[in-house]
């Protein structure tokens, strides 16, 4: 089983945690339902909302047919005192080491193969149903913990790591392990990725879609302070080199500067060369190529840091989210503050309340929000004026625009989309779903049709114009 910790929050403290902390880091992914597969993003590329080095990249894409197609994601945190078994210290893999840990009685964080996070919550330590944010649901069941999506895809962990994971079309990719490494990822017994030590015992080769990807491990300063004075206190191993099937090399050089600060350098031939120098001490980032940052921390562990970064050649940025405030304030090279606020007790918490804008000590509201005593969203304002308000019925809403109807969406009983009309346009949109592609069909006044069809990405696939 999995083993309890005292509760250090109360659980709407882990909610806030999550949805604050994250905010301008990568668990907004799993706000949309399911698995998002794209690339994780921070406010400031480069750094998380912590302060601290956070450098994503999508090595390639696991093609399993179907339009079917899995990226796989890396990332390096100068924080992660965790040593990778495919790429090394403070690095992650995403599919091949998604994993649930439990940190607390009744909280669960999991960090999905794509790398967003979803927290996981229950009401007390006997209940074995989880609730996650944007729809997700688990289930405890001794060792194992199952995660389900209200759009279908589903992932198995087994004392915390993937097991398996189903899609919406209800394949099934299962893992393979020996001792706590991946070696194979099957579907309906054929391996679709195998993981396997490189020749001189320095890495992993990665095959998948008929090719190899080499995972070459080199060194990596260790770096303390000791009396006041950084000094290189070991070595630990870590990326080097990742060869490509393409042909294409990534570079990873870790090395430090004349302060004995540790640096590393990432070049590649389809990439910029990019530098990043952090503090040994507090892992907080320096500096980013040409970008120098101010990182003043959080009022505890939990909470985001303000950032602030400068450049010679491009000016000043900031950005902020409010742990206690729930708020998000930013600054953009044009020197305009962007302020966000969202509700912070009640049924209301973490709902969007408004945002204004701060341009020469002049604040604009440009959006307020209201709500019903259920907690739904019954009225926009918007900065030009405009009001939407929201009337809402149990098949979907419709949508008024400054008194007059706009828009209707009605939706499934699974909660997909299936119709929406366009009232001003005298257009209406049906929506269909096949082998996890999307189908729309846009009904003009004219008596034109257009079908469009989406993949799992929302990339669009097809469009024609169809007669009636």
């Amino acid at each position: 089983m999995f083993r309890s910790w005292k509760t250090r929050k109360p659980i709407t403290e882990w909610y806030r945690f999550f949805l604050i902390c994250y905010l301008g880091g990568h668990c907004l992914h799993s706000q949309a339902c399911g698995l998002s597969w794209q690339v994780p993003q921070d406010h400031f590329p480069g750094v998380n909302g912590h302060g601290f080095v956070s450098y994503f990249d999508k090595l390639s894409e696991l093609d399993l047919g179907q339009d079917l197609k899995l990226p796989l994601i890396i990332n390096f945190d100068s924080s992660n005192e965790k040593s990778s078994p495919y790429l090394g210290k403070s690095f992650t893999l995403f599919l091949l080491e998604s994993n649930i840990v439990q940190n607390s009685d009744n909280s669960f964080m999991a960090t999905f193969p794509d790398g967003s996070l979803n927290l996981f919550i229950r009401d007390n330590v006997e209940d074995t149903v989880l609730k996650g944010s944007a729809g997700w649901k688990g289930e405890i069941s001794g060792d194992t913990i199952n995660v389900y999506a209200p759009c279908g895809w589903k992932i198995t962990y087994y004392k915390g790591r993937i097991l398996c994971i189903v899609t919406p079309t209800n394949r099934k990719l299962e893992y393979v392990y020996s001792g706590q490494t991946v070696t194979a990822i099957r579907e309906n017994g054929d391996a679709k990725l195998t993981v396997e030590e490189n020749n001189d015992g320095e890495g992993k080769v990665l095959s998948f879609n008929g090719g190899h990807t080499e995972i070459t491990l080199g060194q990596k300063p260790r770096v303390q302070n000791i009396a006041g004075q950084n000094v290189i206190e070991g070595i630990d191993r870590t990326l080097k080199t990742i060869k490509l099937a393409s042909g294409i090399n990534k570079n990873f050089e870790f090395a430090v500067n004349d302060k004995i600060q540790p640096t590393l350098k990432i070049t590649g031939a389809s990439s910029k060369e990019q530098l990043f120098i952090w503090n040994p001490v507090n892992k907080l980032i320096i500096s980013d190529n040409d970008w120098q940052y101010n990182i003043v921390n959080g009022a505890n562990v939990n909470s985001n840091a303000a950032i602030e970064r400068s450049s010679v050649r491009r000016g000043n940025e900031y950005w902020f989210y409010d742990h206690d405030g729930e708020q998000e304030v930013s600054r953009g090279l044009d020197g305009r503050q962007s302020i966000t606020k969202w509700f912070t007790s009640g049924i209301l918490q973490g709902k969007l309340r408004e945002k204004e804008t701060v341009t020469n000590g002049v604040m604009t509201i440009v959006y307020r929000a209201s709500y019903d005593e259920s907690g739904a969203l019954i009225r926009e304002t918007f900065v030009n004026g405009d009001v939407i308000t929201y009337q809402k019925n149990k098949n979907g809403t419709t949508m008024i625009k400054n008194g007059v109807p706009y828009m209707s969406t009605v939706h499934n009983v699974n909660g997909t989309i299936a119709k929406e009309i366009f009232y001003d346009q005298k257009t209406e949109k049906l929506y269909s779903y096949e082998n996890g592609m999307q189908i729309v069909d846009t009904y003009f006044a004219d008596g034109q049709i257009l079908e469009e069809k989406f993949d799992k990405m929302s990339k669009r696939m097809k469009s024609q114009y169809i007669n009636n």
